[in-house]
């Protein structure tokens, strides 16, 4: 994902755990990471986000896009209504809504809405080959909007 440079505040901030994920393997790093800063700390919450989400969107991970798309599918309740659509579980359609963030399918705007988009260079995208949000899929709810972005 972080090769489409997606736009928007959502997208300012990514990690990449780099050689020592890769080194270490994920279960050392995490304990390493609860050892070093605390099994409640924000580090060790980062490294969760990236264990999990690695495999998907590949490194860097746009770490406040991912937590506030997950925040999303359990506040609204999105991952339901996914699921009931497509007749499979709610994993499997966080798992597939995952997908198609990483893949620039579904983009968060700047207002913490989930819109379905068009990434750049593509047939569909918008004129001179930008980002096209084409339809908004789910409204942030307004406490979800301000304590998604950091400060």
């Amino acid at each position: 994902m972080y090769s489409l440079n997606p736009p928007g505040a959502y997208y300012e901030d990514w990690v990449n755990p780099g050689a020592r994920l890769l080194a270490e393997g994920p279960e050392a790093l995490l304990a390493a990471t609860a050892e070093e800063f605390g099994p409640e700390s924000s580090e060790l919450d980062t490294v969760r986000v990236l264990v999990r989400f690695g495999e998907i969107y590949g490194f860097p991970v746009p770490v406040t896009a991912a937590r506030h798309l997950d925040a999303m599918v359990e506040l609204v309740g999105y991952a339901t209504q996914f699921a009931s659509l497509e007749g499979v579980t709610e994993d499997e359609a966080l798992a597939s809504m995952h997908s198609l963030h990483a893949q620039g399918l579904l983009l968060i705007d700047d207002d913490g809405s989930v819109w379905t988009s068009v990434p750049p260079g593509t047939p569909y995208s918008a004129p001179n080959g930008e980002w096209a949000l084409v339809e908004k899929k789910v409204e942030a709810p307004p406490e979800l909007r301000k304590a998604a972005l950091p400060s």
